[in-house]
């Protein structure tokens, strides 16, 4: 659908988006009332033989008075329906629950499974925490090895008190999860959380990684962080050189983290190696790049226009 053409259906999204033919516009327009900053359900991949797909979007604008949307749990029917090989859609949130639940007093939430019946959908948390745990666990980290006292190899005892380790963990477990979703329950499967843009990405990048043989080329891993990175808005500006401390979170990295730990496990997968990684790291930190200056593709657009300009 060209319904983004002009950013009026989610200015944090592509131009073009992938959605079901018989789903109109106007319907998009109104499922996006329903999902936190109008980041609507949209295809990201799909595997050509089974139909089975990965879906990404925000979280439900639920909030405590339990709010639903038609237009929402039609496109869930949908979604479900063009999948002849499996019964259901499992919504992957990858939150803790104790967080979704608290995102309810902010207007926020999670799926109802009981409004999307017709759908068979199942909801499951993969217990991932939020940006600000991430800058704090980095943070810790980064004061482990830069110790000025320190004259021995930092103990694992103490880089794994950090939580970072564990936090990629937990992101390479969620991935594993939509990967056996998809490919051997030949499932769709429909992540999020929060916002859409940050935890989201992190497990739909990997999916896809371990999914797709051609995101593990050269070429195809770069398509992959144009995607799911840079497309679908990622707030890399923010996150990485923002003004705001709160805003600034090691999200990217820890992606880079996550991908770097599959290489090691299955490096004969790979046709690059951690050199790629390091560039890509190298690139960011140093503002090398246009892509990694903005948040989001309608920024980007903008400044090529003269319409905006690009931050330091």
């Amino acid at each position: 659908t060209r319904a983004n053409e002009t950013f009026l259906l989610c200015s944090t999204y592509p131009r073009l988006l992938a959605t079901p033919k018989i789903i109109t516009d106007e319907d998009l327009f109104e499922i996006a009332k329903f999902r936190s900053k109008q980041r609507i359900p949209v295809l990201t991949w799909i595997n050509p033989d089974t139909q089975a797909a990965i879906v990404r979007c925000a979280q439900p604008l639920v909030g405590l008075a339990a709010h639903h949307s038609d237009a929402d749990e039609n496109l869930f029917k949908t979604i479900a329906r063009s999948n002849p090989c499996a019964s259901g859609i499992l919504v992957a949130d990858a939150r803790p629950y104790a967080n979704a639940i608290a995102n309810k007093g902010r207007k926020g939430g999670f799926e109802d499974v009981s409004k999307y019946e017709d759908s068979n959908t199942e909801l499951i948390f993969l217990n991932i925490d939020n940006i600000h745990v991430m800058r704090r666990s980095l943070q810790e980290m980064h004061e482990l090895v830069r110790a000025p006292d320190r004259t021995q190899p930092a103990k694992l005892s103490d880089v794994l008190a950090t939580g970072w380790l564990s936090f990629v963990g937990r992101l390479l477990g969620g991935a594993a999860t939509m990967v056996e979703t998809v490919s051997t329950q030949k499932r769709t499967v429909i992540v999020h959380c929060s916002d859409g843009w940050d935890r989201t990405a992190q497990l739909s990048g990997l999916a896809q990684l371990c999914l797709d043989p051609y995101y593990r080329t050269c070429k195809g891993f770069q398509v992959l962080f144009q995607k799911e990175w840079l497309g679908f808005g990622h707030k890399c500006r923010d996150r990485t050189w923002g003004h705001k401390l709160h805003e600034r979170s090691p999200i990217m990295m820890q992606f880079l983290d996550a991908v770097h730990q599959v290489m090691h496990t299955f490096p004969e997968a790979f046709e690059f190696n951690e050199l790629l990684l390091i560039k890509v790291v190298d690139s960011l930190v140093t503002n090398s790049y246009s892509d990694f200056r903005f948040n989001n593709e309608r920024e980007r657009l903008e400044s090529l226009h003269g319409t905006a300009s690009a931050p330091g």
